[in-house]
């Protein structure tokens, strides 16, 4: 094969990869940590905000009492205690600890029927 077509292939694939929309897999919160997805959306309540070292961060609780922390981008807003809320990102797992998070939030949006 040509050198050209070969590099022609590779530039095609490359740009048709950065079109790709981003797809968010539903979990739950107790799901999320032996999710095999990357991006993820997961609904719950707002129990805790915190400020570490500038880093802004939620807790999300779910019905059964699993919690999650959400990591936010810098320029997004703190949600407020108590909103129910869908929250989509990239799935953070530690397996050290065995942790799962969602690092960086994407989008938040209010769920209104619980």
């Amino acid at each position: 094969m040509p050198l050209h077509l070969s590099l022609r292939a590779l530039v095609f694939v490359l740009f048709f990869f950065q079109l790709a929309p981003i797809v968010y897999h539903t979990e739950t919160i107790d799901s999320l940590g032996y999710s095999p997805y990357v991006y993820v959306e997961i609904e719950g309540t707002v129990s805790g905000v915190s400020r570490e070292d500038g880093i802004d961060s939620f807790r999300l609780l779910d019905r059964h009492g699993h919690a999650r922390v959400c990591v936010l981008p810098k320029g997004m807003a703190v949600p407020t205690m108590g909103a129910h809320l869908r929250v989509q990102g990239t799935r953070k797992y530690w397996p050290q600890t065995g942790v799962a998070e969602i690092d960086p939030v994407a989008a938040i949006e209010p769920v209104e029927n619980q």
